[in-house]
């Protein structure tokens, strides 16, 4: 079994992310989150819309993540091509400043891992 938390370290340690987060699919709840990120605020409903089925919500509406409004840039998570991948992107307001992120979404591993951009 994985150390989830050996996940998140691998992600962080170069520093092109920004938060990581490892959910579980069947359980619908955050396992494992970088500590005092965004995406540990992620709720049981916000996990919910992102991994059900009714796609079109999520690209006409885009969702949140951790409370942070997300748009639907690609949605391979349910194709026929077997990807199960995800692209999100949102900004995050630091005071004065703001960043783009992009939300990169493998749920075969169910691990949520936005690169900051």
């Amino acid at each position: 079994m994985p150390s989830w938390q050996g996940c998140l370290n691998n992600f962080m340690r170069d520093g092109l992310c920004c938060d990581a987060a490892v959910i579980s699919v069947t359980q619908q709840q955050v396992l494992r989150a970088h500590q005092g990120g965004i995406l540990s605020r992620m709720t049981k409903p916000e996990i919910q819309a992102l991994l059900g089925r009714n796609r079109n919500i999520l690209l006409t509406q885009g969702l949140t993540l951790g409370g942070h409004k997300c748009l639907v840039i690609r949605d391979n998570l349910y194709t026929d091509a077997q990807q199960h991948t995800m692209d999100l992107r949102t900004k995050v307001y630091h005071g004065d400043k703001k960043d783009n992120c992009t939300h990169a979404i493998a749920v075969r591993a169910g691990e949520v891992d936005p690169g900051h951009f």
